[in-house]
Parts: structure tokens; C-alpha cells; sequence
């Protein structure tokens, strides 16, 4: 019987394998987030730099009544309720008429440029003022401030003068009541002249009393601080720029992190 040997079998050479596994990059990604943040940076601040600015620029304004009577605990709670109404009076036509013409603006226009409030809701009084630029904020608030001074010294006045008015009219007329009383014939008459000659005198001195107590009266307005440069309000590329930074250095980490995650997870 015929014997036949099978010849071994040739085995092939098992496939190349790289004994040291292939190694990620992490650093990659972390340069990748870092250039994301730049980006989205350098765009709001082309973004934000290309907005029309807004300016402001305040004066500020101490409201004093009964300055006679000192610092007192009354001159003081007076002091504050009128700051407080005249917060109130300022955005008003009476007083913005004047500012507005002066600034060629309308006064409707003037008044949303302007806002004012008592500081820490004392008597200081804060005018500020917005605009384009940083000389047209400042020419606002100036103006306004010193429209508004002149408006309470006007109407301070202007008030005292007709109390002082009404009060010599009522004075005048009792004395041409003592001259008719006194030519007419009677004792009546008479003794009613003298009666009414005691009261005059009384009214006049009531007069010169009432003029120093009303003056004394009339609202003290001391500029405190005038209207300074305009500082920029908005926009702000510098700090939009920063935030923007940092939000998309923030989420861009949580992108690198989820994407190391995968890749160890398939690994």
C-alpha cells in the first residue's frame, strides 16, 4: 500500500501590529477651543465697535430749604420732599422748553435724553444727559442744569413777588378806605379811620416780616458738581469682547471634554 505524506502547511506570518497603541492628541483639541475664542471674541468686538455710541454726563445739584434755620431735623425732611417733586418737575415742558431751543432739540427729543433722581434719596439732585459724543452729552447736561437753576430762581421769585403784590394791594386799599373814612363827617367815621390806621400799621409790619420769612424760604439750588466729560455708556467692545471670551472658552472645554470622552470610550 502506497503511503503519502501530507507536507505541513506553510502558516503566514500574523500581520504587523504596532506594539504601542496610537495615542490621541489632546492638546489639539485644547488648541482648538483656545482658537474658537478667539474667534467669536474678535467678531463681538467688530461686531459691538461698529454700533453708534452712547455718551453721558450728569451735574448734580444740593436742594436746601429754610436755610436760616441751619441743619435742623424740618430743614432736612424739607429739604429731601422738595428734591423729591422736583425730580418730577425737571422732565417737564416748563423747564425743558428753554434747554431745548437753546440745543435745537425738540423737547420731546430732550426729554428721553434726559433722565434725573435724587442720589440715595437725599437732597442731591442728578441731572445726567445722553447724546452721540462725549462734548454733545456734556452740552446737554450743562444746559439743562443751568436752565433748571435759572427756572427755580425765576419761579422762586416770581412767586414771592406776587405775595408781596397781593399783600401791598390788600394794604392800599385800606388806606384809601382811611382817607374816605376820614373825610367824610362823624365821629363814627373817624374812630373808625383810627381803628383802621392801627391795622395798616400792623399789615405793614406783617409785610416786612412776611418778605424776610418768604425770602428765607425761597429753595436754596447749589451746584455741587458740574457736567463733566462724557463717559461712554454702551457699547463696550472691550468687556463684550471679554465675556464673549470667556462664554465661548467655557463651552468649547465642555465640547473638548465630551469628545475625549467618546474617543476613550471607543477606544
Amino acid at each position: 500500500m502506497t503511503t503519502y505524506e501530507i507536507p505541513p502547511q506553510e502558516t503566514l506570518p500574523p500581520p504587523h501590529q504596532d506594539a504601542s497603541p496610537k495615542r490621541s492628541k489632546p492638546w489639539l483639541l485644547w488648541a482648538a477651543v483656545a482658537v474658537f475664542a478667539v474667534l467669536v471674541a474678535g467678531a463681538t468686538y467688530v461686531v459691538s465697535n461698529s454700533i453708534s455710541p452712547t455718551y453721558e454726563s450728569s451735574a448734580q445739584f444740593r436742594i436746601s430749604v429754610n436755610e436760616s434755620a441751619g441743619l435742623s431735623q424740618d430743614a432736612l425732611l424739607a429739604s429731601n420732599s422738595l428734591t423729591a417733586q422736583l425730580v418730577q418737575l425737571l422732565p417737564t415742558d416748563a423747564v425743558l422748553a428753554a434747554p431745548a431751543e437753546q440745543l435745537g432739540m425738540s423737547v420731546s427729543a430732550l426729554r428721553s435724553a434726559v433722565s434725573v433722581g435724587s442720589v440715595a434719596q437725599q437732597n442731591l439732585l442728578q441731572i445726567t444727559a445722553s447724546g452721540p459724543s462725549a462734548a454733545a452729552a456734556r452740552q446737554r447736561a450743562g444746559t439743562v442744569a443751568h436752565d433748571f437753576r435759572a427756572y427755580m430762581a425765576s419761579d422762586g421769585t416770581r412767586q414771592l413777588s406776587s405775595y408781596i403784590h397781593q399783600l401791598s394791594l390788600a394794604i392800599e386799599s385800606t388806606n384809601k378806605t382811611i382817607d374816605r373814612l376820614r373825610g367824610s363827617r362823624g365821629g363814627v367815621a373817624g374812630s373808625l379811620a383810627g381803628a383802621l390806621a392801627v391795622n395798616v400799621k400792623t399789615e405793614q409790619a406783617l409785610l416786612s416780616q412776611f418778605s424776610q420769612r418768604a425770602r428765607s424760604a425761597v429753595p436754596v439750588v447749589q451746584q455741587v458738581q458740574a457736567a463733566g466729560p462724557g463717559g461712554l455708556v454702551s457699547p463696550q467692545p472691550k468687556l463684550y469682547a471679554l465675556i464673549a471670551f470667556l462664554l465661548a472658552a467655557f463651552l468649547g472645554a465642555q465640547a473638548a471634554q465630551f469628545v475625549r470622552r467618546r474617543r476613550q470610550a471607543s477606544a
